[in-house]
């Protein structure tokens, strides 16, 4: 049995919450390694070796972002530390060698950690290989801009609120052109991760992107938080990690509305539109953009606002609504074939709506003599509220680089 001890003071009396650390066996890292044999060599990597088994450390108490912060930028300096989201369910473990398990809720739960039936009061946002906009390279001197950039892709209850960036282990060694990064945030009250995991999907769904990993929340979930190793080389990121201070010091979390059932027993999402058969609505989305399978922008766009107005009629079709919806499909898209300035015009109100007003005019009227599909209840004007057109953006992540960074 090992009695490893945190360095981090444990869970005080009026702590509002506590972090899990556990700590990797001897001869384990909880981290990569990256190796360059010789100064011309090409760059090697060892992937993560954790083991099975854990000493377990005594919960550390948290209160808000800045003690969260203090947490992770101090155990970012153990290569042997991990982070994971249950609590051990006995005293007993603490200090002891346990593997890593924990499954089900409630009654059927069993394993050595859980996560509080409450949740916790803090959130991991793990951003992997994002793509960056064209032309924006990671490095150093523009690691404050990016980390705005993906803040800005949020809801919009993220905006404002501060938070603890660190560069995952691999961002910026082998491709500049994406990050992968951790975003973590205080919320303003404990979320359980069943809902995380909801919320998380959601948010990629509406984004039409995985912005966000939703395997974080689950009892023993890994949370790699300690620093890379290098060798033969040095970090190209000196500063891979710091707090973010902003206006407000929580985030309010937006939950997504439930699942709603429709008349034949299938369950849909309530923040998206309906799929109106093979090339419907959501095929046509998915056509924006330069990716593969892709057909640009202004093609796309007038063939999504007619299949979903053939679709639902003048009187079902909320136009505000559908205007949010493709607008936010084009601000998300692959543009690496178009500039900004033809992006910022695919993205308009005056271009977008002009499609859907066409559409409303040609087929508008025609609804009842074709299948009519579901209209989904509960998307309205405010249901992506905070999402903005790319000049609005970028305008915003100019402003808070000046008063941050």
């Amino acid at each position: 049995m090992r009695t490893k001890q945190s360095k981090i003071a444990p869970a005080a009396p009026e702590a509002v919450d506590t972090v899990t650390l556990l700590w990797v066996g001897p001869g384990k890292l909880a981290t990569k390694q990256f190796n360059k044999a010789s100064p011309d060599a090409e760059v090697t990597s060892k992937q993560f070796d954790a083991g099975y088994f854990y000493a377990v450390l005594r919960p550390i108490g948290v209160s808000c972002i800045e003690d969260l912060s203090l947490v992770l930028t101090t155990a970012e300096k153990w290569p042997q530390a991990l982070i994971v989201r249950g609590a051990p369910v006995s005293e007993s473990l603490i200090g002891t060698d346990v593997t890593r398990t924990g499954s089900g809720d409630g009654s059927a739960f069993k394993g050595n950690f859980m996560t509080p039936i409450q949740g916790r009061h803090y959130v991991e946002i793990d951003v992997d290989k994002l793509q960056l906009p064209t032309g924006w390279t990671l490095d150093h001197a523009s690691i404050g801009k990016i980390c705005e950039y993906v803040i800005q892709l949020l809801p919009a209850e993220f905006h404002d609120a501060s938070y603890h960036w660190q560069l995952s282990s691999s961002s910026g060694v082998f491709d500049r052109t994406k990050v992968s990064a951790h975003f973590w945030f205080w919320l303003k009250r404990p979320v359980p991760d069943a809902d995380l995991k909801s919320w998380a999907k959601h948010v990629n769904h509406a984004a039409n992107i995985k912005l966000i990993d939703p395997a974080l929340f689950q009892h023993v979930q890994p949370h790699y938080i300690a620093a890379p190793i290098f060798t033969g080389m040095s970090d190209p990121f000196p500063t891979r990690s710091g707090l973010i201070s902003k206006s407000l010091g929580s985030v309010d979390l937006k939950l997504p509305p439930p699942v709603a059932v429709s008349q034949t027993g299938s369950t849909v999402n309530s923040d998206s539109f309906n799929r109106s058969g093979d090339g419907g609505f959501e095929y046509y989305l998915s056509q924006i953009g330069d990716h593969p399978g892709g057909d640009g922008f202004h093609d796309p766009i007038v063939r999504a606002a007619a299949s979903y107005v053939a679709a639902h009629g003048t009187q079902d079709t909320d136009a505000e609504a559908l205007f949010l919806s493709i607008q936010l499909r084009v601000i998300k898209a692959d543009s690496s074939n178009h500039s900004r300035g033809d992006v910022e015009a695919r993205s308009s109100r005056d271009h977008i709506m002009s499609a859907i007003n066409t559409a409303l005019n040609k087929y508008g009227d025609a609804v009842g003599q074709r299948r009519k599909s579901r209209r989904l209840v509960g998307l309205t004007p405010d249901a992506h509220e905070g999402y903005q057109e790319i000049a609005m953006i970028q305008a915003s992540i100019d402003a808070i680089l000046d008063e941050v960074f």
